[in-house]
């Protein structure tokens, strides 16, 4: 038996040694954990493992400090400043929710494990030491560390860290014992101090009762610096966000615990303005600036204040007509100096997209705006209405895009070109009852270009033959010269037309007096803008006539003669409207006078005074209101194309072409245009006309029409509108006068 327990105690022994650790093991496990100090506040496993069940407590709490990870240093924020104590503010990221833990102690689970596993001890409990006022269970809620569970030394690392940021503590410490052959894990903890009172002040701004309720933070309550943390930035939210009153880094410039419990937190509401500087402003000066603004030096820095300042810089940007870029406030703390920094809009470049025919010089020189020019919104407008105005193009737009930097535009000028040439080869019917030339086979060629090589030139030829006309018309239009876009026009005539119709007064049935019209002649017409709405016009004409009555005439015409006119014109025209084709708002006043014979010679001695104006309204709807008013006199000694005719598709539309003529005349109209249907090409009309022409014709023995009286009439029109045809809006109007129902057609808008 003696030698049986021999055996059995050698065979123990062994197994002791073989399961003890080596020497080279143990300094290669004290080499994972480098940041834990020699006494350790987690007692090795193994040790505890190989010590005798009346081992020596461990050291006291106190004098052992937390662990720390092994592999970096907490992350926990700096402490923050406390007397006696310091409170560690916890980082603003969620903690991972971790599942209770329960401080009861159990045996570790069976002995099935293989004896690999049972070398590593098991954890067989989890308390807290200290927890007074905070629950125990919310502590171990961030634990991972399990009963039954291997002993992990860091994952023990991480639950110190885990508990010390729930920010309810003041110090954490760990410790561990053998406990029911297993490992007690002790967290020993020391709680900050219960909230008894709250203080703030340096607040102005904002109340302290509003602080207060911005506070998780609350009387009563163990001060947590988590949940303290969290306040700091309600607060700092609340006045940059609710106030505009930005302060950095924060609004919570102190912060105290007394040792009475008392938390005292200092507010700084924000920064004093010391300075106010404009920069980049070129439309208007500083000082001009600075009057709009509300902020001024000696205040509180308020962003949302500065945010309405800028508004206020942009609305007189807008109401100056000036495009803006965007205006950037911005704050240097140093020096407490606001600065706006406007960036107005400016043309880094002009580009020309879509003009295949036409030169892109004769686009820019229709353009005001230029590079290095600051964009004006009405500018811009009317720089569109002058390249639409030129007649070249079905549609322009021009868009200011981003430059290559803030306040930097290129303005993208896009067209798409339209006919701009028309030619005609046609035989028809002309005149008879509605028109000065009585009836007759026509035949006629035309040819007319607007844009002329994309040069912007003009020139037309015509020449009609028939059984009572023959005549020829050659013009040419040059619309800039020179740099100024001075003009220049030339046109030539020769025509032979028998048997035209005058109407004879006082007659019932109408009748007429037939006479022939020989001449021939031309202009020279310069003009020259005073600006972009106002031009000039000097007209010198030389004109060879011979008016005389037909062989067919029952009548004697009035205003008959001959010999040769010299002629000069000068006029003044003032053009606003949006579109000259189909005008929608905008104002045109036309005034000429001209004089013939002294000094510049001729036969005929006569002053012819002309006046005219249109004024359009735009109403909602596209629909627009158009108005015209003119009229004129004649004295002296005229020839028979000077005198002034009424009546027809162009005046007084119920009423036969030159029904009424004389030395003096007007005509009202008024027109309203709309839309039908939505239909782009098709528009409606609905017209009054009124006027007269009257007066003897000087040298003539025949009594003219001398009632002054205004004819009027109203009625209905159509206008489509065909611009890839080159004939613009080709309009039908049906209208109601004194002597009944008249329709007519013509080319372009009335008026």
């Amino acid at each position: 038996m003696r030698s049986s327990y021999r055996w059995l105690a050698a065979i123990l022994l062994l197994l002791v040694v073989l399961l003890a650790p080596s020497p080279a093991e143990a300094r290669k496990k004290a080499k994972k954990a480098p940041g834990t100090p020699a006494a350790s506040a987690v007692q090795s496993p193994v040790q505890s493992a190989a010590a005798p069940a009346q081992a020596q407590p461990p050291a006291p709490p106190a004098e052992r400090a937390p662990l720390a990870p092994a592999s970096e240093p907490s992350t926990a924020p700096e402490p923050t400043s406390l007397p006696a104590t310091q409170f560690s503010s916890p980082p603003g990221g969620d903690l991972p929710a971790q599942e209770p833990v329960h401080t009861e102690t159990t045996q570790p689970g069976g002995s099935s494990e293989s004896p690999a596993a049972e070398r590593k001890p098991v954890v067989t409990g989890i308390t807290i030491e200290g927890c007074e006022a905070v629950p125990k269970a919310e502590v171990l809620k961030v634990t991972g560390s399990k009963i039954g569970q291997p002993f992990d030394e860091e994952q023990v690392r991480d639950d110190v860290q885990h508990v010390f940021d729930t920010g309810w503590f003041t110090d954490v410490k760990v410790d561990t014992q053998l406990y029911n052959d297993g490992i007690m894990i002790i967290f020993k903890v020391l709680e900050n101090p219960i909230i008894k009172k709250i203080v703030i002040s340096g607040n102005k701004m904002v109340t302290t009762e509003k602080i207060v309720s911005l506070m998780k933070t609350k009387e009563g309550e163990v001060l947590n610096t988590r949940t303290l943390f969290e306040d700091i930035n309600a607060i700092n939210n609340y006045y940059d966000r609710e106030t505009g009153y930005i302060f950095k880094p924060s609004h919570v410039t102190g912060q105290n615990v007394s040792a009475d419990g008392t938390l005292a937190l200092v507010i700084t509401d924000g920064l004093v303005i010391q300075d106010i500087k404009i920069e980049g402003n070129t439309v208007y000066s500083s000082q001009e600036i600075l009057k709009l603004l509300h902020t001024k030096p000696g205040q509180l820095y308020n962003e949302k204040a500065v945010g309405e300042d800028a508004s206020r810089i942009a609305k007189e940007y807008e109401d100056g007509d000036w495009l803006l870029d965007t205006i950037r406030p911005s704050l240097n703390p140093a020096t407490a100096t606001v600065v706006f920094h406007v960036y107005e809009a400016m043309v880094e470049d002009i580009k020309i997209e879509g003009n295949d025919k036409t030169k892109a010089a004769v686009i820019l020189r229709n353009i005001r705006t230029k590079k290095g020019e600051i964009i004006r919104k009405k500018k811009l407008k009317k720089d569109y209405e002058r390249l639409n105005n030129l007649g070249y193009f079905e549609t322009v737009n021009i868009v200011p895009e981003q430059g290559t930097d803030y306040g930097k535009y290129v303005l993208v000028v896009k067209v798409k070109e339209q006919k701009t040439g028309l030619a005609t080869l046609g035989l028809g019917y002309t005149g008879g009852g509605s028109g000065p030339i009585r009836s007759g086979i026509t035949g006629a060629v035309s040819f007319s270009e607007r844009n002329f090589k994309g040069n912007g030139l003009g020139a037309s030829v015509q020449w009609q033959r028939g059984v009572n006309i023959d005549s020829l018309s050659l013009s040419y239009f040059d619309p800039a010269i020179n740099k100024k876009q001075d003009s220049i026009n030339l046109s030539y005539y020769s025509q032979v037309v028998s048997e035209l119709r005058q109407p004879v007064a006082n007659t019932d049935p109408l009748q007429y007096a037939l006479y022939d019209d020989k001449r021939s002649g031309g202009s020279v017409t310069f003009g020259h803008p005073l600006n972009d709405d106002l031009r000039l016009f000097l007209t010198l004409r030389k004109e060879t006539l011979d008016f005389s009555r037909s062989a067919t005439s029952d009548y004697q015409p009035a205003g008959l003669g001959h010999g040769d006119m010299n002629a000069m014109s000068l006029a003044a025209q003032y053009d606003t409207r949006d579109d000259v084709f189909n005008p929608h708002e905008g104002l045109y006043l036309n005034g000429a006078v001209t004089k013939g014979g002294p000094p510049i010679g001729g036969d005929f001695d006569f002053t012819k005074l002309y006046l005219e104006t249109r004024k359009y309204y735009p109403l909602k709807k596209g629909r627009t209101l158009a108005l015209r008013a003119w009229g004129g006199s004649l004295s002296g000694n005229s020839p028979l194309t000077e005198i002034f005719y009424a009546g027809g598709s162009d005046s007084i539309r119920g009423y036969q072409e030159n029904s009424f003529f004389g030395t003096q005349f007007v005509v009202l109209n008024a027109e309203f245009r709309f839309p039908i249907a939505n239909i782009k090409m098709l528009n409606g009309a609905i017209f009054a006309d009124a006027g007269n022409a009257w007066g003897n014709l000087p040298n003539s023995t025949v009594t003219n029409n001398n009632n002054s009286k205004l004819y009027f009439d109203a009625g209905l029109g159509v206008r489509l509108v065909f611009p890839t045809l080159g004939l613009g809006v080709i309009r039908v109007d049906y209208a109601f006068g004194e002597r009944g129902g008249r329709s007519s057609i013509g080319i372009g808008q009335t008026f």
